[in-house]
């Protein structure tokens, strides 16, 4: 509820989107069946009232029910209000509209689902402290006596901070306990906001609770879906297959590929390697790959060679040679990195040894494959550009990584006190001449932290330092901790390393996937960083990978993988000549022309299968005059919008997949497509919007500087946040 209909004064923005965002995680994160949801208007108190009503008549006792309000909330006599649209506060009580705790309790009690979770991002909306047990868990975004707050997303819209940091740790950790994912939430939320997230019973059940393994790996094999399942879920079931001796070889082929769709390589090699090999080899080649494993997986290819498939075609035989060629080149290659720390000259600069940062990303690194890993503690200028002009030159054929992390570069008598004597000082590095020899090198990939650079603070200066753009030209994920601002401690800027590096290098010790794919991107949703951490470049390649070797070793795998698509495609295309079966036949190679890439001949035979539909239609005297495009066909009308969205044509896709509710208004999966273009429009209209005005900014001399704000901005997250309050202010 974002809207009131007799107050006003309380509108807030977030609502619509949070319950969008939260939506599609349930949708698609949780594979939640159905998803139904009130807005503004629709959400009368009677109106929702009545909704939990009828699914009280709905919902099964084996079912798993998620009651969420986004909006705002109040307390009147102690006794918490949740704000609908027709909310009235009137002080009578025969005019008063008001939903209370009492009501929404009453009809959640009634639900009869076996697992219940009440979801509240509003102010004051949460369970007395000495309330009796409940008969459902319910997870809260602030204490009854505090208020919540708006923030914004990473891609600018209005959001409930709250609801946000729940979606982003359910997208990241999918279906956890709830302690687990109140960590990543608290850590999410700006220490500026006073509010306390928490919820009730054990936080170690999981967000949608959990049955026996049995029915989840049932589950888990007739919906060929990993999605609800978190790693820890998927471990239990591991655990109780290995313990119960089950060697179904299709269940630990679905257990391999639902490890592999977590990004967990290692768990995904055991299962895999139990699982039928003729079936399982190329999953299990792909989960080698993005382990490191290059040895393992030349192994598994040169099996699958011997043992081909029945789709083999042209494409697929090509590909497969050129990927045996390139793992026998990755199987002999060397990763190269080079790690710096530089620690302070005065012992009130660091807190903590910077050099004790590097350990995360030493055992990431070699998690990834590098063997040559080199440590330079507080270098010498001489040391620091020989050790990297060393990594440059081995770099040529095997993949490099570089890490710098402490203060400005120092010797004792070094101190930086202007953005000039920085950007001297850098200019010392070899980045021009790097990025040159770089420009044939297809494996360089690099990742530069900087914590602060520090020097005496002069009138009118910050005395803190963002690192030149320059060092932004190594690689495409090159992540750079920018300084925050610092207190002002007297001639110096000292301070310990910033709580944001600290738990980017943290989250690398967490990760459980397979480290060769974090993007810088995910790096820092993983660390739940959102200020301080600036991304220059794509973010989405690979941080510490054999980069561009691995990335086309992948694309030659899916190539072999998608011969069964080719083999369908030309099956299809013989069918289109059958007149009983052409407008289906068109429709479905359709969809798979745009599996694999081709949406421009996807799009064309979608027109012709409407085309033969309806001359089909005409001849059984079924349709009038009417044209293709007016004919009721929800099914090929989703297909028509998936397509546009995956060709990225937002907006047609949007009011394709309306047609298709329209006629279809049950079509789970229009609704959850509909939902990612709407969101991809949004996205896409303020980005092309802030790119516009940036260059018109610039065009007009750039009269109050480029700071980093013109550089692309990953975590970040607004300042000017309100709370949601609805009464602030007023004492209630």
């Amino acid at each position: 509820m974002g809207k009131y209909a007799k107050t006003p004064r309380l509108q807030l923005r977030g609502c619509e989107n949070d319950v969008a965002g939260l939506g599609e995680v349930l949708r698609t994160t949780l594979a939640f069946d159905s998803v139904a949801s009130l807005i503004n208007e629709q959400a009368t108190a009677d109106a929702i009232i009545a909704a939990l009503h009828a699914l009280a008549d709905i919902v099964r006792p084996e079912d798993s029910f998620v009651f969420y309000f986004s909006g705002n909330g109040f307390l009147r006599d102690d006794v918490a209000v949740f704000g609908s649209y027709d909310l009235d506060p009137d002080p009578d009580p025969q005019r008063a509209v008001l939903l209370t705790e009492g009501d929404i309790d009453a009809c959640m009690s009634a639900i009869p689902a076996r697992d219940k979770l009440l979801i509240t991002d509003a102010c004051h909306l949460a369970p007395p402290e000495l309330a009796p047990p409940l008969e459902y868990r319910y997870l809260f975004s602030c204490r009854r006596g505090e208020t919540a707050y708006e923030g914004c997303a990473h891609d600018g819209s209005p959001r409930g901070a709250f609801t946000y940091a729940l979606e982003c740790a359910l997208r990241s950790q999918c279906n956890a306990p709830l302690e687990q994912l109140l960590s990543q939430i608290t850590a999410s939320l700006p220490s500026t906001y006073e509010q306390t997230p928490g919820f009730t019973g054990s936080g170690a059940g999981t967000f949608v609770r959990d049955s026996h393994p049995a029915f989840e790996v049932i589950d888990l094999d007739i919906h060929g879906s990993s999605a609800r399942f978190s790693t820890r879920q998927l471990a239990e079931l591991t655990s109780w297959m290995q313990a119960n001796e089950i060697t179904a070889k299709p269940l630990w082929l679905d257990i391999g590929r639902a490890w592999l769709a977590k990004g967990s390589c290692d768990a995904a090699i055991t299962a895999l390697s139990a699982a039928d090999r003729s079936k399982a080899s190329l999953p299990l080649v792909r989960s080698q790959l993005l382990a490191g494993a290059y040895r393992d997986a030349l192994d598994s290819l040169q099996w699958f060679k011997l043992h081909p498939g029945e789709h083999s075609d042209q494409t697929h035989d090509r590909s497969l040679g050129e990927l045996l060629s390139r793992l026998e080149r990755m199987s002999q290659a060397r990763g190269h990195a080079l790690l710096v720390g530089v620690g302070a000259t005065t012992p009130e600069a660091w807190t903590s040894d910077p050099c004790s940062l590097l350990a995360p990303v030493r055992a990431a690194l070699d998690r990834a494959g590098f063997s040559d890993v080199t440590i330079l503690r507080d270098p010498g200028r001489a040391d620091l550009l020989a050790a990297f002009e060393l990594l440059v030159a081995r770099s040529g054929d095997a993949p490099a990584f570089f890490l710098y992390v402490g203060p400005g570069f120092e010797d004792t008598e070094l101190w930086l006190s202007s953005a000039d004597e920085a950007a001297d000082y850098f200019s010392d590095l070899p980045v021009s001449s790097l990025q040159q020899r770089l420009a044939g090198c297809e494996n360089f990939t690099s990742a530069i932290l900087l914590t602060q650079l520090r020097g005496p603070r002069r009138s009118g200066e910050r005395g803190n330092l963002a690192p030149p753009a320059g060092l932004a030209g190594l690689g495409s994920s090159t992540i750079v901790a920018t300084p925050p601002k610092l207190r002002d401690l007297g001639d110096l800027e000292l301070g310990p390393p910033p709580p944001e590096l600290q738990r980017l290098f943290a989250a690398l010790e967490q990760f459980d996937g397979a480290i060769s794919t974090l993007s810088a991107k995910d790096w820092l949703v993983r660390a739940s960083v959102s200020e301080g951490v600036t991304i220059r470049g794509d973010g989405a390649s690979p941080v510490f990978s054999f980069g561009a070797g691995l990335r086309a070793a992948l694309e030659h795998h899916r190539l072999i993988e998608l011969a069964p698509l080719r083999a369908a495609e030309k099956l299809l295309t013989r069918l289109t000549q059958d007149p009983a079966f052409a407008a289906s036949a068109w429709l479905h190679r359709g969809a798979v022309r745009s599996e694999l890439g081709r949406y421009d001949e996807a799009l064309e035979d979608i027109t012709a299968a409407f085309d033969r539909y309806h001359a089909d239609h005409r001849a059984k005297g079924k349709c009038g005059e009417s044209s293709p495009s007016d004919v009721r066909w929800p099914e090929a009308h989703y297909h028509r919008g998936r397509i546009l969205f995956a060709a990225g044509r937002y907006l047609e896709a949007v009011a394709e997949l309306a047609i298709a509710l329209d006629q279809d208004g049950r079509h789970a999966r229009a609704h959850y497509y509909s939902v990612r273009a709407i969101r991809r429009l949004i996205e896409a209209n303020l980005e092309e919007r802030a790119h516009e005005s940036a260059q018109r900014y610039v065009a007009l001399g750039a009269p109050l500087g480029l700071d980093d704000i013109f550089q692309p901005l990953v975590g970040a997250v607004t300042s000017s946040h309100r709370d949601r309050s609805p009464l602030a202010g007023e004492g209630t």
